[in-house]
C-alpha cells in the first residue's frame, strides 16, 4: 500500500509540470521552518493536523500556528506554536500546549534561481510535560531552494538537532541530550499561477521517523488554502497524517 501511495505522489507531481515558475512564496508543509527563501513581508498560517499511530492505537490532533517575520533582506525569524491532544484507545485523552519553536534563517547565497540559507533553532520549554513537551531542544540547519527553467522548484534541507530525552541512569530518571540528523527534500510543481503541488520526504534518523507527503497550495488573493496527506515509512513515524490550513501574507 505504501509503495502504491509513493508512486501516486511522485506521478501526480510529474504529470502536473507546465511552464510556470514555482513561486518562492509557496511554503513547504513538513519542512516549513527549514527553508531557504527570505520573505519580503510577514506571513502566517493556522491549521489542523490529524496524526494516526495505528500500531499503538494512538491518535493526535494538533492545532498549530506558524509564520515568518523578515528582519531585513537576508534574515528572517520563523516561529511555530501548537495545541496538542493525544487520544489513546483505552485511556483518557491528554492535552496541552506545545513548546514554542524559534528558527533563524540567514540567506548567504542568492541569485535569480537559487537561494541557500543557514540558521539556528531552539524550542522554548513552556509546553505541557504530559504531552511530551517542556523540552529545551536546539540545533542548526542549512537549506536550499532552486527553481528550474521548466517551472519546478527543488528544495532540500539538512539539520542537526540536540533534543532532551528521559533516560534511566541506574538510580533515577534524568534528562539527557541526544543528537539526531534531520533531512528533508521536496519538489514544488506549478499547476497554474494560483495552484501548486508540494511533494516532500522528511526524516529524523534517531527516531526511525520518515514521512512521505503530498499537498496542494491554492493562492486566493493574499491568502492561501493548503491541504496535505502524509504516509509514514518507518516504525517511529505515524501511519497517516492529514493536514489542512489557511495561510496569509501582510
Amino acid at each position: 500500500m505504501k509503495r502504491i501511495l509513493f508512486i501516486f505522489f511522485v506521478g501526480m507531481g510529474f504529470l502536473s509540470v507546465i511552464s510556470v515558475r514555482a513561486q518562492n512564496t509557496v511554503n513547504l508543509l513538513q519542512s516549513f521552518q527549514y527553508d531557504a527563501p527570505i520573505s519580503r513581508s510577514f506571513y502566517g498560517e493556522a491549521g489542523l493536523l490529524y496524526v494516526d499511530f495505528s500500531d499503538v492505537n494512538v491518535t493526535e490532533t494538533i492545532i498549530a500556528a506558524r509564520g515568518g517575520i523578515p528582519i531585513n533582506r537576508k534574515f528572517e525569524l520563523v516561529f511555530q506554536w501548537a495545541y496538542v491532544k493525544i487520544t489513546p484507545e483505552n485511556s483518557e485523552a491528554l492535552s496541552g500546549m506545545a513548546d514554542i519553536g524559534l528558527y533563524g534563517r540567514y540567506n548567504f547565497f542568492r541569485n535569480r534561481r537559487t537561494a541557500v540559507s543557514v540558521g539556528p533553532f531552539l524550542t522554548l520549554p513552556i509546553g505541557e510535560e504530559e504531552v511530551g513537551q517542556d523540552n529545551l531542544n536546539f540545533g542548526g540547519f542549512c537549506a536550499l531552494r532552486h527553481n528550474f527553467k521548466g517551472g519546478v522548484a527543488l528544495t532540500g534541507n539538512l539539520g542537526l538537532e540536540f533534543y532532551e530525552e528521559a533516560k534511566w541512569t541506574g538510580s533515577k530518571v534524568e534528562e539527557e541530550y541526544t543528537m539526531q540528523l534531520l533531512f528533508g527534500a521536496g519538489l514544488i510543481f506549478p499547476v497554474s499561477r494560483q495552484t501548486h503541488i508540494i511533494t516532500e520526504f522528511y526524516l529524523k534518523d534517531d527516531m526511525d521517523y520518515s514521512v512521505l507527503s503530498g499537498g496542494l497550495d491554492y493562492k486566493l488573493g493574499s491568502a492561501r488554502l493548503r491541504a496535505g496527506i502524509g504516509i509514514g515509512l518507518d516504525d517511529g513515524a505515524p501511519d497517516l497524517m492529514i493536514a489542512g490550513g489557511f495561510g496569509f501574507t501582510l
